[in-house]
């Protein structure tokens, strides 16, 4: 990946982190906890959109839509167990118990939400890009 796609990227997810940070500040009990969970929520996105991108759209491409969907709930049930039980533990560790805590399945629920759009997002971006660099080469092997 050249350095401007890469910085593009880190621009693009700093974005989404300030986006993030400033909408849920008030749903935490601190400044740190807020950063943290939010790093936390972001990363786990990110990590979604690039295992998707990087690892499950080059080996299961051949797929239909329907065998292919239960792989990307897989992945964002994985991903969102991890960020619940991650902020979970950091809540417990600097705060202790969340005033505001819903219980774990609500949080994973919360968590996988947010990690899916993300990931919906990301492909809904990137398949009209890719269409059109597809259309572009046909074009040009013409």
């Amino acid at each position: 990946m050249p350095a401007k796609q890469i910085l593009t990227h880190l621009a693009i997810w700093a974005g989404v982190f300030a986006f993030w940070l400033l909408l849920t500040l008030d749903h935490h009990p601190s400044f740190m906890l807020s950063m943290l969970a939010t790093g936390i929520m972001v990363g786990c996105a990110a990590a979604a959109v690039y295992a998707h991108a990087l690892l499950l759209r080059p080996r299961l491409a051949s797929l239909s839509w329907p065998r292919y969907l239960p792989v990307l709930l897989a992945l964002v049930v994985l991903l969102g167990c991890v960020a619940a039980a991650a902020i979970g533990s950091i809540y417990d560790l600097l705060w202790g118990p969340d005033p505001l805590r819903y219980g774990f399945w609500t949080n994973l629920a919360l968590d996988s939400t947010g990690i899916a759009l993300h990931l919906l997002a990301a492909i809904a971006i990137y398949r009209p890009r890719r269409r059109a660099r597809v259309i572009a080469e046909s074009g040009e092997a013409r």
